[in-house]
């Protein structure tokens, strides 16, 4: 398998900041008590972050798919109501 070499280095980064925080935990005796509070502390703001993000993403993707189909003169459904279209029918009778 071929992989990207930007992906490579982001594994590579993703894989060695963990190890060196264990790394480092051990070397400088830090206890590890200490270092699990602060890491749920910073969990909510940093998942918050994260989430907002991705959102963000999802929420304009899904407004210039409608805005592509109001130009193209076609409805902008949402996806689940297509399939209840095609599993009902257009009158919502069971076929």
């Amino acid at each position: 398998m071929n992989m990207n070499p930007k992906h490579t280095l982001i594994l590579l980064v993703c894989c060695l900041i963990p190890v060196t925080a264990f790394a480092a935990l051990f070397i400088f005796n830090v206890p590890i008590n200490s270092v699990l509070l602060f890491a749920l502390v910073l969990l909510c703001p940093l998942s918050h972050l994260l989430m907002m993000k991705y959102m963000w993403n999802a929420d304009t993707a899904h407004h210039e798919a409608h805005q592509r189909a109001t130009e193209t003169g076609q409805s902008a459904q949402h996806p689940s109501a297509r399939y209840g279209e095609q599993r009902y029918g257009r009158d919502k009778q069971l076929l």
